[in-house]
């Protein structure tokens, strides 16, 4: 089973390459905020980590 730090960092870098990828500016602004909410979910769980 994946971790949910390691899940939320794979699924960042994916929605980060989807957006590069993105033909067009509607597309590449919802990968990019996914991308930004997938990474803040990951800070979260790596503060919570090292907090417990």
């Amino acid at each position: 089973m994946v971790s949910n730090l390691r899940y939320y960092q794979r699924r960042a870098a994916e929605e980060r390459i989807a957006a590069a990828r993105s033909v067009t500016p509607q597309a590449r602004e919802w990968h990019s905020k996914l991308a930004q909410d997938f990474a803040a979910r990951a800070e979260a769980c790596s503060a919570h980590a090292v907090s417990a």
